[in-house]
């Protein structure tokens, strides 16, 4: 019988933290309080949940020998042995039918953005993640799409200024975690073929440009491309967000699944957002 952690292990729950970005466009589309929209996007939200469970153990079990060799990852379920690989695949099967049922009544273009989604995913666990440079990108278009998925299922428009954004912070995560891993796991290149293509020099600049072209991106959106010209407000906000991120990565290494446990950068976030739906909603 499955255990139930270890199924939420291997499905990687804590991750689906960045499926929440299917909402996002209630928030800048002046939705958060509708609720048909809201409802709408939910349920986008938790199809992108499901589909990313089922990328997440394909991944590892394709990964599953690669990942024993790894200081935190051996520890995940199919390397440590918590769950079986026939486990894993009835979980998979299970996660599927879900998905599928949850779509039946969604419209095709949101079918369409998560076929594509899936496709940029099985591409990526079986192949691209080893381009150089390209298995960062993929990261950033997956970002986007969540995006896309929210503007389609709650049928409304966003400024490009805010796509851009988000595929720049994606790119900056996904610098950051390589990063990481290359400064602080001892054979990184063991569990992740593609770091061999890299050097901490070219991840440090890669980095820094990242971060610095999603700042001046979101501050065309604040001065020029949101609603209210009270969105000037939240640039503090961002500023500091993306200042000590970098701070962090550039120093420690920080990995970016630590952030949610970064208290100062977790306060600096729910601030940034009461005062996004302050100037939005309320001035």
């Amino acid at each position: 019988m499955i255990s139930i952690k270890p199924a939420l292990q291997l499905i990687r729950v804590k991750q689906w933290y960045k499926n929440l970005l299917v909402l996002t466009p209630l928030l800048f589309g002046n939705l958060l309080f509708s609720p048909d929209a809201l409802l709408s996007v939910i349920d986008a939200t938790l199809v992108f949940c499901a589909v990313s469970g089922i990328i997440y153990i394909l991944n590892d079990i394709r990964d599953k020998d690669r990942d024993s060799h790894h200081l935190k990852k051996k520890n995940r379920p199919l390397p440590s042995g918590a769950v079986s690989v026939n486990e894993a695949w009835i979980i998979a099967i299970i996660f599927l039918i879900f998905t599928i049922i949850a779509m039946i009544p969604m419209n095709l273009l949101f079918i369409g953005i998560i076929g594509f989604y899936v496709i940029q995913n099985l591409a990526y666990t079986f192949w691209l993640k080893n381009l150089v440079i390209v298995d960062v990108i993929i990261i950033g278009v997956g970002f986007v799409l969540r995006v896309l998925a929210g503007c389609i299922a709650a049928d409304l428009y966003l400024s490009p200024w805010l796509f851009t954004a988000t595929f720049l912070i994606a790119l900056m995560l996904g610098f950051s975690k390589r990063y990481s891993e290359m400064i602080t796991t001892e054979s990184a290149i063991t569990h992740r073929p593609v770091l061999g293509e890299y050097n901490s020099t070219v991840l440090q600049g890669y980095l820094i440009l990242s971060s610095t072209a999603a700042l001046i991106v979101y501050l065309i959106y604040a001065i020029t491309g949101a609603h209210t010209h009270y969105f000037v407000l939240t640039i503090p906000f961002a500023v500091y967000g993306i200042f000590s991120f970098l701070a962090k990565s550039l120093i420690s290494g920080l990995d970016p699944d630590d952030l949610l446990k970064d208290y100062a950068f977790l306060t600096n976030l729910i601030l940034w957002f009461a005062v996004v739906v302050l100037v939005l909603y309320g001035l």
